[in-house]
Parts: C-alpha cells; sequence; structure tokens
C-alpha cells in the first residue's frame, strides 16, 4: 500500500468506514446462524465498537513484526478479549527473516461450539514497515478490530463447531513481498497444526484483510474453496435481499390471503413414540459426505455421517438429529430450508 493510500484511509469518514465494517460482518455473522431454537437474540455486530478498536489500534501508530507498538497491539487485543470471556493462547516464535530474526506472535480466541471440529476466522494485525509513519489504519488495523467485536458476537451464540478468532502476526514483508519474506504467521500456524495433529479438525477458515477502504469491493477469490465461497456469497445476498425487504412497504393484507410456506403435518397422539431425523443426503463416498458435513456445520448445524449398505452398496447418510420433539424437528427443517438445504423427514420408534 502506498503513503497516499494510507493517507486516505486514515481521512475515511466514521460512517463510511463503520458501513464497510458492517458489510464485511454480515458475510461471517449470517453464515454462522445460530444452532438452536428458541435460544435469546444473540447480540449484533456493532460497527461504532469495531471503529474503536480501530482507532485505538492506529493510535499507537506503526506496529512491524519485533516491535514495542506492536506488543502494546497484542496487550490491546488481549485485554479487550479477556473481558468478554475469551481466552486467548499466545502461539510464539522466532522467525528468520532477511534483516535477521524476528520475535513473532499469533493470538488465538477460542470460543467452543458443540463440536471439537474448527472454524477458524482469522486476518492480520502487523503493519509494514516503511521509511514513512504507516499506521495501516486499513491494511492490518481493520482486520484486527473486526475480529475483536465479531468475537464479542460469537461469544454470545450457541455455536455448531468450535470458532477460532485468529490474529497473525508477520503477515507483511520485511522487505520485499518476495521468496519467503511474508505470511510468516500464516505458515508458522499451519505448520502447528501439522505438527500437533490438530490440523485434522479445521473444517474451514476464512481470512478477512484490508475491509476498511473507502470505496470498498469484495470480489470473489478464484483461488478460494469454491463450495465456501458460495456459502459466503449466499449469506450475503439473503442478507442483501432480507434489508431490502426490510425498506419495501407492505401491501394491505388479502381477506383471502394464506400462507405460503406450508410446514409439515403435525403427528398425532399415536405418534408419540416417534422420533426425527433429516436427511441432507447419501453419497456413496465418505469424503463427499464428510464434505457435505463441513457444509452443514459452518452454516450453524451439527450432523452426523452413517454407513449404510442397500443391496450391495454403502451408502454414507448425512443426517442432522435426532430430534423427540416434532416441533423441534420442524423449525430445524425450516432454518435449513431456509439456508438453501433440502431434507427429508425419516421417522422412527423411540426404543
Amino acid at each position: 500500500m502506498t503513503r497516499r493510500a494510507s493517507q486516505k484511509a486514515l481521512s475515511t469518514q466514521r460512517t463510511v468506514l463503520s458501513a464497510c465494517f458492517a458489510v464485511s460482518a454480515l458475510i461471517v455473522v449470517v453464515v454462522l446462524a445460530p444452532a438452536a431454537s428458541g435460544q435469546a437474540a444473540a447480540p449484533k455486530f456493532d460497527s461504532n465498537r469495531a471503529w474503536e478498536h480501530l482507532r485505538q489500534l492506529v493510535s499507537i501508530g506503526p506496529r512491524p513484526s519485533g516491535s514495542a507498538a506492536i506488543e502494546q497491539a497484542r496487550t490491546y487485543i488481549k485485554n479487550q478479549l479477556s473481558t468478554i470471556g475469551v481466552p486467548v493462547t499466545e502461539q510464539a516464535w522466532d522467525d528468520q527473516t532477511p534483516t535477521g530474526r524476528v520475535h513473532m506472535v499469533n493470538l488465538i480466541a477460542t470460543i467452543p461450539g458443540t463440536s471439537k471440529n474448527r472454524l477458524v476466522i482469522g486476518g492480520h494485525y502487523d503493519t509494514k514497515k516503511f521509511p514513512f509513519r504507516f499506521v495501516g489504519a486499513n491494511d492490518g488495523g481493520s482486520s484486527a478490530a473486526f475480529l475483536i467485536e465479531l468475537a464479542r458476537v460469537l461469544k454470545a451464540r450457541r455455536n455448531a463447531m468450535t470458532i477460532e478468532v485468529l490474529f497473525l502476526d508477520g503477515e507483511e514483508a520485511v522487505l520485499d513481498w518476495t521468496g519467503t519474506d511474508h505470511t510468516y504467521g500464516s505458515r508458522h500456524y499451519v505448520a502447528e497444526a501439522k505438527r500437533t495433529g490438530s490440523l485434522a479438525s479445521l473444517k474451514a477458515f476464512v481470512l478477512v484483510d484490508m475491509i476498511g477502504d473507502r470505496d470498498l469491493q469484495i470480489k470473489r477469490d478464484l483461488n478460494s474453496t469454491t463450495w465456501l465461497t458460495d456459502i459466503i456469497w449466499a449469506a450475503a445476498q439473503k442478507q442483501q435481499q432480507q434489508q431490502l425487504a426490510a425498506n419495501t412497504p407492505k401491501p394491505a393484507p388479502s381477506a383471502t390471503s394464506a400462507t405460503s410456506a406450508a410446514a409439515a403435518k403435525p403427528p398425532t397422539a399415536n405418534d408419540a413414540n416417534t422420533g426425527y431425523f433429516l436427511q441432507v443426503g447419501a453419497y456413496k463416498t465418505e469424503g463427499d459426505a464428510e464434505q457435505q458435513r463441513a457444509r452443514l456445520g459452518f452454516q450453524g448445524f451439527e450432523s452426523k455421517v452413517s454407513k449404510r449398505d442397500v443391496s450391495g452398496v454403502t451408502y454414507f447418510r448425512v443426517r442432522v438429529g435426532p430430534f423427540s420433539k416434532f416441533e423441534d424437528m420442524n423449525s430445524a427443517r425450516q432454518r435449513l430450508s431456509d439456508a438453501g438445504v433440502d431434507t427429508a423427514v425419516i421417522r422412527f420408534t423411540k426404543q
């Protein structure tokens, strides 16, 4: 980023940058829909809070890796997460750079979910070192501020997957973006996950970077996982449609109008011993089934894969449930339908 671009980011109007935070936040928060029906409404992403975090980080000044300033930024981030009750683990190491060894620290904030499978949402908090005073309002500051506020929102929700909010150090080049002089933090994070065997539980990684631009345009990354990108884009489109609908005057109800959404037929008294599964699909390979389960988990639905042989052919079924109550099943079915997931109701007799 050039000096002119940095000054442009710093002079951005508060309302404009707040809107950028909100646009970026809805992509993640809408996708991470609450897993349980009937729970209290979770707090919404507050762009004013994110703005204040950004202001505090920028006031520290340039925050290159290994500096006293980035240690101040780390302290600020940890204090904010501690205040909301989110534990933070420091992943510290010394890395070799073109100017010598530099001390770096990733911050891993963990929000437990009903499953140990992990969704990582990350971004960097270091800034590039320039001959001029570069404070990284957009590049490094906006992502860190966003993640702090996002952690507050996700902490108050019941999440289907364990969520790691990851603050990466050393993502900027020490000199130039060539060879291995960049992405020190993310490469170290993956290397440690491989070493400890925890990479297997990491089902999706969403990277947030440079989301505070005055003229923010989030484009589809063609190098990213297609199904994961599809989910995020669909969630953003759905949110936009909901906002448009909320701002559109509603016509007066017709005397002959009727609901168009038909719920499943309630059970009779004889169905008291009936339980329910919602089957999302049956696949011939376990890999395809696990991929579908990961998609559902990312959308906030916990599911299981079960194996079944039919006429000599093995199928791997992906099911949500079981549900003891019809109402719970129907509510989950509706939420799945709203997320664009078709299901089949499977009834079974309770033992």
